[in-house]
């Protein structure tokens, strides 16, 4: 494939996603586009999917967020979960690992999806979990609760352990509760 021809291509698969009427859809063009983007062609056109953490593990470069998912009749209660595993399939089929979740996301829900769609469905060691700890959460008042929002998490996802936990919404207004609670 020549630059010409890369492109083209390239700018084929921008335009598909940009038809696209549903998020379903979206997501799937986008998923196409970042696959052709991460392949390597014979030319040297090459984006690569992953890069090395200071473990020498290979990190995924493109992430799955969990903050918003498909809903059933516009009831944010309901997440689609059909419709998120086929999601969930894709971008791994693509060949991307990193699945991204949190404590609130999805009105308390996301990380129960991010079980019923990755975790039940899928090896451990064939992608990478992270979720996060919100200390802004009214839950969250020293460092016994802020361990409790862990722990909830873990049961929620089943994942037995997540390969990042995150700080969540770190801001000057918010950033010593941290240290306060022994974070």
């Amino acid at each position: 494939m020549n630059e010409i021809e890369f492109n083209k291509k390239r700018d084929e698969l921008l335009s598909n996603i940009a038809k696209c009427k549903t998020f379903q859809e979206k997501f799937l063009a986008y998923c196409k586009f970042e696959h052709f983007m991460c392949t390597k062609s014979e030319n040297g056109y090459w984006n690569p999917k992953y890069r090395k953490d200071k473990y020498n593990n290979d990190i995924s470069l493109l992430g799955f967020g969990c903050m918003r998912f498909p809903v059933l009749d516009n009831d944010v209660e309901r997440i689609d979960e059909d419709t998120v595993c086929r999601m969930v399939d894709h971008f791994m089929e693509q060949g991307f690992t990193y699945f991204d979740t949190a404590w609130m996301y999805c009105n308390f829900q996301s990380e129960c999806a991010a079980r019923e769609a990755l975790v039940e469905r899928h090896p451990r060691d064939a992608y990478t979990l992270a979720t996060k700890l919100n200390v802004n959460a009214a839950v969250v008042k020293d460092e016994a609760s802020a361990k409790g929002q862990l722990f909830t998490s873990l049961e929620r996802t089943g994942a037995g352990y997540f390969d990042f936990y995150l700080l969540h919404a770190i801001q000057t207004n918010n950033y010593k509760k941290y240290d306060e609670h022994g974070i």
